[in-house]
C-alpha cells in the first residue's frame, strides 16, 4: 500500500480502481515543502536559468501534484542573515487551496541571504506538526544542498543539519532533500543529508519519474527505523 500511495502521489497511474477509492477516503498525508531562497541560488546555468528558477519550478510542480491528489501541502521559502535572523516566508499554507497566487508569490519572492538549514528545518518541523492535521507527515527540502551562514559552516553546519533531521524523523516526520540544477555532487549531499533521503537532478522535468522511490524510502525509513542504515550520531545544535 505504501508503494501504491507513493506511485499515485508522484504521478504514476497505479490501479485506477484503487485510485477512485482513494478519492473517497480522508486525506492522511501532510507535506511541508521548504524552498531555499538564499542568494547562492542566483547562480546561473549555461542556459541562463538560475538555480532558484529551477528550484521554484520543482516546488510548484510538487505542490500541484500533491494537492491534486488531495494531500495537505504547505510551501515556505527561507533564508538567513546570522543566527538571530532566519526568515521563514509563507507562500502557501496547509489550509489554502492551490491557485494562481502561488506562481505570483514565487515570482516576487526576495532571494537573499544565507542558508542556515538547521533553524529553518526546526521551524518547519513545528509547523507541520501543528498545522498539517494528518497522521502521516513529510518534509521536503528543496535546496542546493549546502548549509552556510555567518559562523555557521563546515562540520558544525553539517552536524547541526544532520541533528535536526534526526529530530524530525524521531517525531515521525519523513524527510527528503531535492537538489535541482546545482553542481553539488551526490557524495557531498550524502554527507549533509545522510539522515534524510536526497535526490540530485538537473531539471525539474526529471522529478516525476524519480520521486516515487525517494518518497517511498523516506516513508519506509520512518515507519520501520530499524531498516534504515545506521549512521554515527551528530553533535550539532544551533537552537
Amino acid at each position: 500500500m505504501i508503494r501504491l500511495a507513493v506511485d499515485l502521489r508522484s504521478g504514476h497511474s497505479g490501479d485506477p480502481r484503487v485510485y477512485l477509492a482513494s478519492l473517497k477516503t480522508r486525506r492522511d498525508l501532510g507535506v511541508q515543502i521548504l524552498l531555499d531562497d538564499s542568494s547562492s541560488t542566483l547562480e546561473r546555468n549555461i542556459d541562463g536559468s538560475s538555480v532558484f528558477d529551477l528550484q521554484a519550478q520543482a516546488a510548484w510542480k510538487l505542490c500541484r501534484a500533491l494537492a491534486l491528489l488531495g494531500d495537505r501541502v504547505a510551501l515556505h521559502g527561507f533564508n538567513s542573515w546570522g543566527r538571530t535572523l532566519v526568515r521563514f516566508q509563507p507562500l502557501k499554507s496547509f489550509d489554502e487551496p492551490l491557485g494562481s497566487y502561488l506562481d505570483n508569490r514565487l515570482r516576487h519572492l526576495a532571494v537573499a541571504g544565507y542558508t542556515r538549514c538547521g533553524a529553518a528545518i526546526r521551524h518547519a518541523t513545528e509547523q507541520i506538526d501543528k498545522h498539517s492535521g494528518t497522521p502521516f507527515k513529510l518534509l521536503a527540502l528543496i535546496s542546493e544542498g549546502y548549509p552556510y551562514d555567518v559562523q555557521y559552516e563546515g562540520d558544525y553546519a553539517i552536524a547541526d543539519t544532520c541533528k535536526v533531521i534526526e529530530e524530525a524523523r524521531a517525531r515521525g516526520i519523513a524527510c527528503i532533500c531535492l537538489s535541482v540544477g546545482s553542481d553539488a555532487h551526490a557524495e557531498q549531499l550524502q554527507r549533509v543529508y545522510w539522515a534524510s533521503n536526497y535526490l540530485a537532478i538537473n531539471r525539474s522535468e526529471e522529478l516525476p519519474s524519480r520521486l516515487r522511490r525517494l518518497m517511498e524510502s523516506a516513508i519506509t525509513s520512518v515507519a520501520h527505523p530499524r531498516r534504515a542504515k545506521a549512521q554515527p550520531q551528530s553533535k550539532g545544535n544551533d537552537r
